[in-house]
């Protein structure tokens, strides 16, 4: 018998839960479930927990019925929960850099020592200077805890939290087999954007670009039995939210390269809430730069799940399964 390996991976939004299991089988990546699932309006604002009853009921049902070889997770969490920022610091062995921050940033971002979880992440050196880059991450110690606990009621174990980006970014490589040496990604959900740019393959910024979906909406509101089906699918409903989408990354942009001189070849989109294809086809048009759809998991499919799996999965299910991928294996 091979050796299996199952795996979870997690990613909450601000309105939908998206679960995957997936399997390594002699070195091949298997995807044998996907689970996703409404959560309450806004269970997370500001970085305090405004619904947490409800959101862990959701959670609950969300995984009534089901059965996981592990339990296992890893979790993503989004930028628009914690504090990103690019910081100019010293160059220093990394022990000492983490005591450096912790001395001399942490407490200008307003928070002691006791208050901030924090890691970081090494980007350039400057070579005539004594000094470095660096993307620093930091959130409440409160809120990480909370997080870790919610998910531990439902019944599962954490073992890991990460950037959604990165984990995004491990799908692209994994599942693409050229990526541009700068592009930005685009992941979407119905309450924003989380924009992020790349360089070389390492992440160089992260934003959260407030942008709600259903302001966008044309007609009544329906409920939706598949939570992945997208609710702006009319031309018209695309080109305003694609109007709104397109100046809040320009003007975003416009500030990167100002001060790193980015020049991205490649947009890509990923997430859910809207019918990616008429989206890619709209910014086509209006951008010079190459727009594209993150690649589906159908490759990696069980035969099981291809039965049954909605037709919207698309690329809403990147960042979780990304959260499992180490190059092109599982971790």
């Amino acid at each position: 018998m091979p050796f299996r390996r199952r795996m979870l991976g997690l990613e909450l939004n601000d309105t939908l839960l998206k679960l995957v299991e997936v399997q390594s089988v002699r070195r091949k990546v298997r995807l044998n479930q996907v689970v996703a699932h409404p959560l309450p309006s806004v269970w997370s604002k500001d970085g305090e927990f405004i619904e947490k009853e409800e959101l862990v009921q959701s959670v609950r049902e969300a995984l009534l019925g089901r059965r996981f070889a592990t339990r296992k997770v890893h979790m993503a969490i989004n930028s628009r929960h914690v504090l990103v920022q690019r910081e100019r610091v010293p160059q220093l062995g990394k022990r000492r850099l983490r005591r450096w921050i912790k001395e001399k940033v942490i407490p200008e971002l307003g928070f002691s020592d006791e208050e901030v979880v924090f890691d970081f992440i090494l980007l350039d050196k400057h070579e005539l200077e004594e000094e470095r880059d660096l993307l620093l991450v930091a959130a409440s110690k409160e809120y990480v805890d909370t997080l870790l606990k919610i998910i531990e009621w439902c019944g599962l174990e954490p073992v890991s939290l990460e950037l959604s980006s990165l984990g995004l970014y491990r799908w692209l490589r994994f599942s693409t087999e050229k990526l541009s040496s700068q592009l930005i990604t685009l992941h979407l959900s119905l309450t924003g954007v989380e924009l992020s740019w790349f360089k070389d393959g390492d992440i160089q910024d992260i934003t959260f670009l407030p942008l709600s979906m259903p302001s966008y909406r044309i007609g009544p509101d329906h409920p939706q039995t598949d939570p992945l089906k997208p609710i702006l699918m009319v031309e018209k409903e695309i080109e305003q939210y694609g109007q709104q989408l397109l100046a809040a990354v320009n003007e975003k942009l416009a500030i990167w390269k100002d001060q790193h001189r980015i020049t991205p070849g490649q947009w890509i989109l990923t997430g859910d809430g809207i019918d990616f294809s008429m989206l890619k086809d709209w910014l086509s048009k209006q951008i010079d730069g190459k727009v594209e759809i993150g690649p589906p998991p159908e490759n990696i499919l069980s035969s099981t799940l291809q039965e049954r799996v909605t037709r919207w999965l698309g690329s809403s299910m990147s960042v979780p399964i990304g959260l499992l991928l180490n190059g092109r294996e599982l971790t």
